[in-house]
């Protein structure tokens, strides 16, 4: 296991720091930020940028989305995410935390949704979603859409 320190701010530097740069957390490992800790339980998620873990703090899970310091975009999603909850966005996961981990990696902490729209539907007969529930998956991605360009 290993522990991480973060601070709010993302240009800050970290009390810790390791020989290969862009190190992103593993399982199990700590990371925290100026006033809250996440044990990272399990992966949700990842992509040549970064990791979603499944992460618990004060046994609340949330989602983890880790990405690589150097090569990182997190700060554009931090500052949507602010701005669409600000304006009463409804579609859209609540930021709950973020910060960095210099130089190896950026972190935000959002909610922890269900299950993603390519497992739900790889559960259904035949590996599709039926017309009406297809309709709604579409509504609800268009509201969304729609409250992040207002």
């Amino acid at each position: 296991m290993v522990e991480f320190d973060g601070t709010h701010s993302l240009s800050s530097s970290a009390s810790q720091t390791f020989e290969d740069q862009n190190r992103l957390p593993q399982i199990d490992d700590i990371v925290k930020s100026s006033n809250r800790t996440y044990h990272l339980i399990a992966i949700l998620g990842e992509g040549g940028y970064g990791k979603v873990f499944h992460a618990i703090q004060n046994g609340k899970s949330y989602a983890l989305k880790a990405e690589k310091y150097k090569s990182s975009m997190l700060h554009i999603e931090i500052t949507v995410l602010k701005t669409a909850l600000k304006r009463g966005a409804e579609h859209i996961c609540e930021l709950h935390d973020y910060g960095a981990v210099k130089p190896d990696f950026v972190f935000m902490v959002v909610t922890l949704l269900g299950k993603d729209l390519y497992k739900l539907r790889n559960e259904q007969p035949d590996r599709h979603f039926s017309i009406s529930s297809a309709v709604r998956v579409g509504i609800h991605t268009c509201k969304a859409i729609e409250e992040l360009h207002r």
